[in-house]
């Protein structure tokens, strides 16, 4: 099978992870721009210059991420700040992984229209899910208040402005094994598997 990327995005909380495993699980390569993201700001000299955007957020050459988390998405200017840090090594890293990976490629990105990481993309694909459900779930995940979970929510595209830009829209607002059920049936109609 010659290469076919999949684009996979949605809120915060919406199920990507969830959707992400179902199509490791079906035998999708997986590059996950979260992980990339995770291995990318724990590298030097992302994390000083973080330490200087925000202080009080790197302590001993350690990052503290909660607090990085609350600061970054407490107004737009510092989610931008943020972003401009560690969004050029984080997509830089994304392509490449990308073009050595071969066969079906999940490609999830929190962010795909944003950072016009879509243009990777043969096809898109948003998971949505309702805004009560995400915040409870942010809660639980993140331990942190509903506040908080609001700001990052609000933060981020909305599902409708996903939803016009995809292929295809993915609700999960049911169960884990409708969700399943959704996925599978999909990756059928894109004939990934029997």
């Amino acid at each position: 099978m010659k290469k076919f990327v999949l684009g996979l995005t949605g809120g915060i909380a919406s199920g990507k992870s969830a959707v992400t495993e179902i199509c490791r699980e079906l035998g999708a390569v997986v590059v996950d721009a979260d992980i990339i993201s995770r291995e990318v700001i724990e590298e030097p000299e992302i994390i000083a210059a973080i330490a200087e955007a925000f202080p009080g957020t790197v302590c001993g050459g350690r990052l503290d991420r909660k607090k990085l988390r609350e600061e970054a998405f407490s107004t737009s200017g510092n989610a931008e700040k943020l972003n401009n840090i560690t969004h050029p090594e984080i997509i830089r890293v994304c392509r490449e992984r990308i073009s050595v990976s071969s066969g079906f490629v999940l490609f999830t990105v929190p962010l795909l229209f944003e950072t016009g990481l879509d243009g990777l993309c043969d096809m898109t694909v948003t998971v949505t899910c309702n805004r009560d459900t995400r915040i409870k779930r942010l809660i639980a995940r993140d331990n942190i208040d509903e506040t908080a979970a609001e700001n990052i929510i609000a933060r981020q595209m909305s599902d409708e402005q996903r939803e016009k830009k995809a292929d295809i829209v993915i609700c999960n607002d049911g169960t884990l094994e409708e969700l399943k059920s959704r996925v599978i049936r999909l990756i059928k109609k894109l004939n990934f598997v029997e």
